[in-house]
């Protein structure tokens, strides 16, 4: 259900910090690689707000895997002045760049005109430089035509589309259709898990009624970590024997209100039972039956199957992976809200599911609580850390999305500090030493001491002539910079590669 919110992309990035570091993936895995005997694919640009949500859109609609006509898709920013520009750029609305969706398609099965009348669909065309709260330049609708033919459809179908929709309504389209330009890719943090990673064969295995997870891993002291856990599962068991008795005794006067007893002392004779009567009273407690076994029965048997089991087959692992999903009234509150509150619901959900203090909470399983515990999730992944298939590392702080038949993550969060960028510089130092190119490392200091500090001993900011310097430094000595970083800041972990550990 979540996956139909047409602006899910907005509430979800405005929480992810802007500059979360880049992950050393080849980007070319995230785009869909589904196989086609196309002869001759076209390709299509469309911008119509946040690139996340609008590309989801269209794999929903059109999956690659049921041969619908759209081959790949890959998400970033076109239409700008600026070369290579960061998302934080673009959000800036200083590049000019639209965030844009550039799929790959085969004309034999779905035309560019079908294309461009479904783009329309996906969202408010009347809008100028903004999608609901999104607001600026990088926002806007538009089309990005490769050829001339693709020229005259974008304006035919437009017209077509004004003149039935909007026309009667007293509304004009503000879409504009222009020449596609350079196109750069987005971060590897907006792009989809490939398809042969193991992170996407475990998360197509997990619960496939869930849209959402949130990950972590408890990391504290061992000791305290274990009293915790051992603290919140006692915690757990102790409420679900209160409701685990409570069904009893209800069960057993239900016996009683219901005429079983009495039906069945007229097969088997019994002492003590009590004659059937039909009154206000036992509609009462019908009424009453109902709402508690409908609560407080798949709660026990949620924690019977679920964390119950899991103690019972892991106990109290050293890392503990914690998977967390929204719960079915959550889903309910999100789709039954108006388009402008659901951005908002979404993201006030997403916020707190990733605040530390909101973590400690133990979730009982209530209908009304926001977030749930996957236990099935947490044992498969134990499970995959074991057997060293996916690393734990994979799971820190993180948000995963599908789309379609595709995964993305959204959030792999770890916080920059000052601390931390100190300890990378530390660690670039001596994986150049480890290359034999600690000049380079020398050089790039060098450069930032005298473009980056006043006479005074102030700091001055990092501007494009440090950035470009600095990266003809590493081009010149055959350093991919960006890669190099990439592999130093997030530690990679090796689920997200092409391998595991278990299939060397």
């Amino acid at each position: 259900m979540l996956g139909r919110l047409n602006n899910l992309r907005t509430a979800l990035l405005s929480f992810v910090p802007l500059g979360a570091p880049k992950k050393s993936v080849d980007i070319s895995h995230y785009r869909s690689a589904m196989s086609s005997t196309a002869q001759d694919p076209e390709v299509a640009t469309f911008a119509a707000g946040c690139f996340w949500g609008v590309e989801h859109i269209f794999l929903k609609h059109y999956p690659p895997s049921e041969n619908k006509g759209i081959l790949k898709t890959a998400v970033g920013y076109t239409g700008g002045k600026k070369a290579d520009p960061s998302y934080r750029e673009v959000c800036s609305g200083t590049t000019g760049h639209a965030e844009a969706v550039r799929i790959e398609f085969d004309p034999s099965v779905v035309s560019y005109a079908e294309l461009v009348e479904f783009f329309y669909r996906t969202h408010d065309p009347t809008a100028v430089n903004r999608q609901g709260p999104d607001i600026g330049t990088q926002y806007r609708s538009a089309i990005f035509t490769h050829n001339r033919e693709q020229q005259a459809t974008a304006q035919r179908v437009t017209e077509e589309v004004q003149e039935k929709h909007f026309t009667p309504k007293g509304q004009r389209i503000a879409t504009e259709i222009l020449d596609a330009g350079e196109w750069y890719n987005a971060e590897d943090y907006h792009q989809l898990i490939p398809d042969d990673s193991p992170v996407h064969a475990f998360l197509t295995k997990c619960d496939p009624w869930v849209e959402i997870y949130v990950t972590h891993v408890e990391t504290s002291n061992l000791r305290h970590r274990h009293s915790k856990a051992r603290g919140r599962f006692l915690t757990l068991l102790a409420v679900n024997l209160l409701f685990s008795f409570l069904l009893v005794r209800r069960i057993y006067g239900g016996l009683y209100r219901y005429g079983i007893l009495f039906l069945a002392s007229k097969i088997v004779p019994m002492s003590n039972t009590l004659a059937f009567r039909m009154d206000t009273a036992l509609i009462g407690n019908f009424l009453l039956d109902l709402f508690i076994f409908s609560i407080l029965l798949p709660i026990v048997l949620d924690f019977a199957k679920g964390i119950a089991t899991l103690r019972l087959r892991y106990g109290f692992p050293q890392e503990e992976i914690i998977f967390r999903k929204l719960t079915p009234s959550a889903i309910a509150t999100i789709a039954a809200a108006t388009p402008e509150k659901k951005d908002k619901l979404l993201k006030d959900l997403l916020t707190r599911a990733v605040d530390p203090e909101e973590m400690k909470q133990i979730a009982f399983g209530m209908p009304w609580e926001e977030w749930a515990y996957d236990y099935h999730a947490m044992a498969a992944a134990h499970k995959a850390s074991k057997e060293d298939v996916v690393s734990p590392k994979t799971w820190e702080l993180s948000v995963w999305m599908k789309m379609g038949e595709r995964w993305t993550v959204i959030q792999h969060g770890r916080e920059e500090d000052y601390t931390t960028q100190v300890g990378m510089m530390e660690k670039l130092r001596d994986k150049l030493d480890e290359m034999g190119k600690l000049h380079v490392f020398q050089q790039m200091m060098e450069v930032i001491q005298v473009k980056t500090m006043s006479q005074a001993g102030t700091p001055l900011p990092v501007t494009d002539e440090v950035n470009g310097i600095v990266a003809d430094i590493f081009k010149r000595n055959d350093i991919d910079f960006a890669k190099l970083m990439g592999q130093i800041a997030m530690d990679t972990p090796p689920s997200f590669q092409r391998g595991s550990k278990k299939d060397d």
